[in-house]
């Protein structure tokens, strides 16, 4: 039987408004379930897209990009799409991004 429904997208990390310094490598998971499968799924950081991966079985999925974006706030979406239907389920969190200082190691 086909669903229409849209997929079931959750991200799992990071958490809304996590902290991250800028460069470092930005690590998501997320869960996404449809009845009709999901025939792919994107992971975007202020809506460029970074990474797409076919769906899976599990409905598992684990990515990760560089955060090469300015300071301050950024959102991390996952869009998943169903097969047969087409139809996209997305979930987002903002997170912070500091900057960091030229010349000075991290922590200093």
């Amino acid at each position: 039987m086909r669903s229409f429904a849209l997929p079931d997208v959750k991200i799992l990390s990071p958490e809304a408004d996590a902290h991250f310094v800028q460069y470092s490598t930005l690590s998501v998971t997320a869960r996404a379930r449809h009845d009709n499968g999901i025939s792919k799924v994107d992971l975007f950081l202020n809506n460029t897209r970074k990474a797409t991966v076919n769906g899976r079985a599990d409905g598992q999925y684990s990515f990760t990009c560089p955060l090469d974006e300015p300071s301050g706030q950024a959102y991390v979406k996952i869009e998943a799409v169903a097969n047969i239907t087409g139809k996209a389920g997305r979930d987002s969190v903002r997170i912070f991004i500091e900057g960091t200082v030229p010349g000075k190691a991290l922590g200093q």
